[in-house]
């Protein structure tokens, strides 16, 4: 026969372990959903799936947030174990072209997303719930088809080292570990590329000014101007003004078009490069253009300056500067 004097401290201790334990936070329909509409996971294969539940008025509505919920759960992890180095060593362009990594990379994770099913959905009481599943080996595959796709053009214009594209080159690095970040979430693995982040950066240091560039404007706006003047002093060159022998030629061309609309006006405006030897021969160039509707022409010229300036900034390789 047990001691009665310990039933007391039996009782002590699982009344002091009720009052501990946290109580789970579940809403009045708790006892009529099924477990998976608080605990997702628990209705999927972890080592291969990815899931997420939402709940909404109409059950487009539940599919939609269910979704949300699983790119949330997915960005989450990515910003709480990421190893990629988003730190730009340069300034202006090459600050612009992380911005710009980071939306490829939102953009690319967001079509992965899309590979996402609704699994399982339920309604109860006016309130519909979805399950979706985000398949890992389908979405590993996804990314690393673009990983290689970004790693072949970075590995291209790391051989030929041209001191230009060095913006795009970060722009791409970045685009290429922000993947690897996502599919080491997914697969528990990251791939290792060549270049790293200190080739890139050492590469660019040891460049910085110690080639001289002569520079002619003709009727370059003051925006465009200083854009190009920031981005070759960037790469490494030291700009002169010069109106002839080996140089590069800026020049800007804007024509009125006709609009027959009243109060409004219509330009086309052409923004071109041209790398020029000292005997006068064209070594490489380049032609962007845009079209843009407003009130004046200051007011179009402005609309379409961030597009102009992209364009010309991803294409400075087919100058052919002298490295």
């Amino acid at each position: 026969m047990r001691p009665m004097f310990l039933w007391p401290v039996v009782a002590i201790l699982i009344t002091g372990c009720s009052l501990f334990k946290a109580k789970p936070q579940l809403s009045e329909h708790a006892k009529e959903l099924p477990s998976w509409v608080y605990s997702p996971m628990d209705d999927c294969i972890e080592e291969r799936e990815l899931c997420a539940s939402g709940e909404g008025k109409t059950q487009s509505q539940a599919d939609a947030n269910a979704l949300k919920s699983l790119a949330a759960i997915f960005e989450t992890k990515i910003t709480a174990s990421t190893t990629s180095v988003m730190t730009a060593q340069g300034i202006g362009a090459f600050a612009q072209a992380q911005e710009s990594a980071a939306v490829s990379v939102r953009d690319e994770v967001q079509q992965t997303l899309e590979a996402a099913k609704i699994e399982k959905k339920f309604r109860y009481e006016k309130l519909n719930y979805s399950l979706a599943v985000l398949d890992k080996v389908k979405a590993s595959q996804n990314l690393k088809a673009s990983i290689d796709k970004v790693q072949d053009e970075l590995a291209a214009l790391w051989k030929r080292k041209d001191r230009t594209a060095w913006a795009q080159m970060w722009n791409l690095f970045h685009q290429r570990e922000g993947l690897n970040d996502r599919y080491n979430i997914l697969m528990g693995q990251r791939f290792a590329h060549q270049p790293s982040s200190k080739d890139l950066q050492d590469w660019f240091q040891s460049r910085v000014a110690e080639t001289p560039m002569g520079l002619e404007l003709l009727d370059l706006p003051e925006v465009y101007a200083n854009a190009l003047k920031s981005r070759l002093t960037n790469s490494g060159y030291r700009l002169f003004d010069v109106k002839s022998g080996a140089r590069l030629k800026a020049s800007w061309v804007a024509k009125k078009e006709h609009l027959n609309v009243e109060g409004f006006e219509k330009w086309f405006f052409i923004l071109s490069l041209e790398n020029i030897s000292k005997a006068g021969a064209k070594v490489g160039g380049l032609s962007v253009q845009e079209t843009a509707t407003g009130r004046t022409r200051e007011d179009c010229q402005m609309k379409v300056r961030e597009t102009l300036l992209k364009n010309m900034e991803s294409r400075l390789s087919e100058l052919n500067l002298q490295d």
